[in-house]
C-alpha cells in the first residue's frame, strides 16, 4: 500500500544498478527514463546470454537488492518506475504509523481496548473490528500485489514433456 517512485542510475556501459533500500516489489514494470517503452521482464536466461553487448536496454531481471539490464546501457541511463516500499519499522513512541496514517485510528482503538479495559477482551471483536476498518480503505486502492520477478524459477522446464 505504500508506493515508492523508482528511478535506478546506471552508469554508461554498466547493466546493473541497486534498488531502493525499502523495495518490496515492483507494482509496474519499469522503463527507461526517455523510452516510450516498459522494459520486459527476461524471459529465460538463453535471452540474457545473447544480449551480451552493450546497446539499448529491452529485458530486465531483479536479483536480490540490483537490478540487471539486457542488454547493457552503452550510455549513463536512469530507470524509472513504480515499486511498493516497505513500511518504515517503528521503533520509538513518536514515529509516525506506516501506511501514510490510513489506520492510524484502528491500531489506537485496538491498543485501547488491549491495555485500559479491566475485562478480558475478545480477540473475535477486535479482529472483525481490524477487517471493518481495512475494508473501508481497501476499495480506494489498487488492487495490484507487491510482485517480483523469481530468481531461478524456470517454467520452460516445467512445460517440456520430460518435465511431468
Amino acid at each position: 500500500m505504500i508506493q515508492g517512485a523508482l528511478s535506478v542510475t546506471i552508469a554508461a556501459g554498466a547493466s546493473t544498478g541497486s534498488l531502493p533500500s525499502d523495495f518490496w516489489g515492483l507494482l509496474e514494470n519499469p522503463y527507461e527514463n526517455g523510452e516510450t517503452y516498459a522494459l520486459k521482464p527476461l524471459p529465460n536466461q538463453e535471452t540474457g546470454l545473447v544480449y551480451n553487448t552493450d546497446s539499448t536496454p529491452y529485458y530486465f531481471k531483479i536479483t536480490g537488492t540490483t537490478i540487471n539490464l539486457y542488454p547493457g546501457s552503452t550510455a549513463g541511463t536512469t530507470i524509472n518506475g513504480a515499486y511498493w516500499a516497505k513500511p518504515t519499522a517503528l521503533t520509538k513512541m513518536s514515529d509516525t504509523l506506516p501506511f501514510n496514517e490510513l489506520f492510524d485510528d484502528a491500531i489506537e482503538e485496538v491498543l485501547i481496548q488491549i491495555y485500559t479495559v479491566e475485562k478480558p477482551v475478545d480477540l473475535g471483536v477486535i479482529r472483525e473490528f481490524l477487517y471493518a476498518e481495512v475494508d473501508a480503505v481497501v476499495p480506494y486502492i489498487d488492487r495490484i500485489a507487491p510482485t517480483r520477478i523469481p530468481d531461478n524459477l524456470h517454467f520452460n522446464s516445467l512445460t517440456e514433456s520430460g518435465g511431468w
